[in-house]
């Protein structure tokens, strides 16, 4: 990448992948579990499990995709600076004034989302912490860039990757909810 100060003694592409921050399109759908005859199990007969059952579809299937587009947007813009391999300058006016802004707003939305079972709450912290890890590592790109300073490239890369191990956390933990709660995944 270069500055306009110079050029950085190696390039890194440090890129987000939309899909793996789509936590809701991973998981197109979720229900309650029947038995053969129809009828739901004893399980989801209790008021708290469908509560909780309630919420984690609601929260999973409508409230994050609801919010998806900042994200979507901002992993669009990041994503395009970087194939494209962008003038310095050009990719740090690109974050700072379009997808740090839309990511932010994301996790604003995010955080206004409310929750009140331990298994939804759960699910919305890993999906705020993998999004902060990766709005810091846009900040941190766009502190590259103004630093010239291709360390920070590597700690952007390095939180990325602490995002997808955090996406990874929320798959895992969202399974295991859906299989105690009897909720059926749908996955695309």
């Amino acid at each position: 990448m270069k500055t306009g100060n110079g050029t950085f003694k190696k390039k890194r592409n440090v890129l987000l992948v939309a899909g793996v921050m789509a936590f809701s399109m991973f998981f197109t759908g979720c229900g309650k579990s029947k038995d053969d005859a129809g009828e739901t199990t004893a399980k989801e007969q209790t008021a708290s499990g469908n509560d909780v059952q309630a919420e984690v579809v609601s929260f999973v299937g409508e409230k994050l995709p609801a919010i998806s587009a900042e994200r979507d947007k901002a992993i669009e813009i990041y994503n395009k600076a970087v194939a494209e391999n962008l003038k310095s300058d050009e990719m740090m006016l690109n974050l700072k004034d379009s997808a740090i802004p839309a990511l932010q707003n994301y996790i604003n939305e995010l955080n206004a989302i409310e929750v009140t079972s331990s298994e939804a709450k759960e699910l919305k912290d890993l999906t705020r912490q993998s999004v902060e890890k990766q709005y810091n590592a846009m900040n941190m790109v766009v502190t590259a860039i103004e630093d010239s300073n291709p360390e920070y490239l590597t700690q952007a890369q390095n939180l990325i990757e602490e995002a997808y191990e955090t996406v990874d956390k929320y798959n895992d933990r969202l399974k295991t909810i859906c299989s105690e709660q009897g909720i059926q995944l749908t996955i695309n």
